[in-house]
């Protein structure tokens, strides 16, 4: 699956123009792997402000209906249109008063071993392309 997508990416372009980056490092020391990104690309490193921010939030609906109710774009630039609210605005509106981030479900033991089942074969295979830790290490922050 991916491993061959990304052996296919190495057998093309040079090792020194790609960087690949593990979510878990980024999770763990942000500053650190954005310093590796100003590095690799060689621009001028900048501090990143508010990098601990949650841009992309997730949510769930507090009412079941107005998820089924707000997928219509038709009603989203009818909120632009008729409130004058810019696409951020009504994004943020809707964030704000229609979902909610209160008991958002967690991935269950029985999700994990599914997912640690399907990528079995992948993961120590990528992990040795990329001369990388276990990824069982990674995750618990011992990586």
């Amino acid at each position: 699956m991916y491993y061959e997508q990304i052996k296919r990416y190495l057998d093309i372009f040079p090792r020194k123009n790609i960087l690949i980056l593990y979510f878990y490092d980024l999770k763990k020391n942000p500053e650190k792997v954005m310093e590796r990104i100003f590095r690799f690309l060689g621009v001028k490193q900048i501090k990143i402000r508010d990098i601990d921010k949650r841009y992309n939030e997730g949510g769930m609906w507090k009412w079941g209906f107005i998820g089924d109710i707000l997928k219509f774009s038709l009603l989203r630039q009818l909120l632009i249109i008729l409130g004058g609210l810019s696409p951020t605005q009504v994004k943020d509106f809707i964030k704000n008063h229609f979902l909610t981030s209160k008991n958002l479900p967690k991935m269950t033991d029985e999700e994990r071993e599914y997912l640690e089942k399907i990528y079995s074969k992948e993961v120590p295979r990528l992990n040795k392309l990329l001369g990388k830790a276990n990824v069982k290490k990674l995750m618990s922050g011992d990586g």
